[in-house]
C-alpha cells in the first residue's frame, strides 16, 4: 500500500478558490448593509442629560403613585377593577382569614 495521494483536480481548486474569495467579499457586504443609512440612530448609553433624566424620573413617579391610589375600571363588562393597594391588601386579608363584611 502506498501514501501517494492524488493531487486535487484543477475543478477542485477553482472552486476551493471562489468559496474563500466570496467569504472576503460577503463580510463588506453585510457591513455595508448593517449601517445602512436612514436607520434611526440611537443615543448612547449616559448621553440623555441629568435634568431630563430627573424629568423622566419624577413624572414616571406621579403616574405609579397616582395609579396605586386611585380605582379605576380595567373591563367594566367583566368586573375588573383596579384598586388602590391598601384596599387591595385589606379585602385579600379579610378573604383569607373567613371575615366578611
Amino acid at each position: 500500500m502506498s501514501d501517494h495521494r492524488p493531487n486535487p483536480s484543477l475543478f477542485s481548486q477553482g472552486v476551493s478558490t471562489i468559496l474563500v474569495v466570496a467569504a472576503f467579499l460577503i463580510f463588506p457586504i453585510i457591513h455595508h448593509f448593517n449601517d445602512f443609512p436612514g436607520q434611526p440612530t440611537s443615543r448612547p448609553v449616559g448621553s440623555v442629560p441629568p435634568a431630563e433624566r430627573a424629568a423622566r424620573l419624577s413624572e414616571l413617579q406621579a403616574n405609579v403613585a397616582e395609579t396605586e391610589g386611585s380605582y379605576q375600571w380595567i373591563d367594566q363588562s367583566a368586573g375588573t377593577i383596579r384598586l388602590p393597594i391598601d384596599r387591595a391588601k385589606e379585602l385579600t386579608r379579610q378573604k383569607l382569614s373567613g371575615d366578611t363584611q
